[in-house]
């Protein structure tokens, strides 16, 4: 029996559906991490209204959060619950990162997996 998964990404505000030309944006507000798929038009609005306050004065802003806004994760190609967290762990093995066994794998390391495949 042969099967075909298509994966569709679909913007989470308005429900359109788009292929390359839009990005996965990974954020935290007060502590809780948010990740959210928008095609390009709302992309370049979440990153304007989001720098309106990354850019004031009051540091109350953290230098990760400022680098996870300004920097989304296009890590993936495809659907990120497709993403095989143990394929790419022996990939890094092999090639000498060395990163925990457990917990998030980090993002330059994700980057350097998607760049290989």
């Amino acid at each position: 029996m042969a099967r075909k998964v298509v994966v569709e990404l679909v913007d989470d505000i308005d429900g359109t559906i788009f292929g390359e030309d839009g990005a996965n944006i990974t954020f935290s507000v007060n502590g809780v991490n948010y990740e959210i798929d928008l095609k390009d038009k709302h992309a370049s609005k979440f990153h304007k209204t989001i720098g309106f306050f990354s850019n004031t004065p009051s540091g109350s802003v953290s230098a990760n959060a400022d680098r996870i806004v300004r920097q989304p994760r296009r890590l993936r190609r495809g659907d990120a619950a497709t993403r095989d967290v143990k394929e790419i762990r022996t990939w890094v093995a092999e090639r000498g990162y060395e990163i925990s066994s457990r917990g998030r794998i980090p993002a330059e390391v994700e980057q350097a997996y998607q760049d290989a495949h």
